[in-house]
């Protein structure tokens, strides 16, 4: 926690402010369990690389009339595991079509040179090409990567091989309690997914969770029993998804 002066000030933020809030409680969240230089590692990846090198990096291209990137979205394949009912991805994509590693490795790199340092891996369920995303993260350790997942493939290999490179979040995907959750996704989901956050945390990696908003489950997503339910998993961030109606 003493590098919070730094960071304090390169953002430019200071006193009571509730962005400097939210920036020391995550700095917080990362030292915990960690090495000093393991913390710095990670403040480099999560704070200094996709806010400050980013935005030195878009300002020069913006000089040249080019907006720059600040993240990036692949899809390394559309097949999954499960057959959710509020899936979008299975009514229109070829299951078949895989990203060779070779293309995302040449996306990212590309990205980088434009200011992304963060991106996101969705599905299908990426995990079915765990190998491919741990090999893309390793040749690009400077950028985070944070994996949507619906959590059921998450087995300790798969965690402790992801979680040992330090640059991936699991995001995973959860869109309520239990008696929510399992009908829209796979009986027995609910736990499997509270159990893969808890374990890929014990890893050292970091946790994130994922659901998909509609009128039937928005009231559950921000309640104080979900909210905390998440917190308790290990899960620092929630991106809430609109539910998408496309196809079937």
């Amino acid at each position: 926690l003493s590098l919070l002066p730094v960071l304090r000030q390169c953002t430019g933020l200071g006193g009571k402010n509730l962005a400097w809030k939210n920036l020391s409680d995550f700095v917080a969240y990362l030292a915990q369990g960690v090495s000093r230089q393991r913390l710095e590692d990670r403040i480099q990846r999560h704070l200094i690389n996709p806010l400050l090198v980013s935005k030195r990096v878009r300002r020069a291209w913006r000089a040249k009339g080019i907006g720059g990137l600040s993240s990036i979205i692949l899809t390394p394949t559309v097949s999954c595991n499960l057959d959710c009912t509020l899936c979008y991805n299975k009514h229109h994509q070829d299951p078949q079509t895989t990203l060779p590693l070779a293309t995302m490795d040449r996306v990212v790199g590309e990205g980088k040179a434009l200011g992304a340092y963060r991106v996101s891996i969705i599905g299908g369920e990426p995990l079915l090409v765990w190998q491919d995303i741990y090999a893309l993260a390793a040749r690009h350790l400077d950028v985070v990567f944070t994996v949507m997942t619906n959590g059921t493939l998450c087995t300790a290999e798969i965690a402790s091989q992801l979680a040992s490179l330090g640059n991936i979040e699991l995001s995973f995907s959860i869109d309520g309690l239990q008696k929510t959750n399992d009908p829209w996704r796979a009986a027995g989901s609910f736990e499997k997914v509270l159990q893969a956050m808890a374990m890929y945390r014990r890893q050292g990696g970091l946790v994130a969770y994922s659901p998909t908003v509609t009128a039937a489950n928005y009231q559950e997503l921000l309640s104080d029993e979900f909210v905390e339910l998440m917190i308790r998993q290990g899960a620092y961030l929630g991106y809430y998804h609109h539910y998408y109606m496309v196809g079937g």
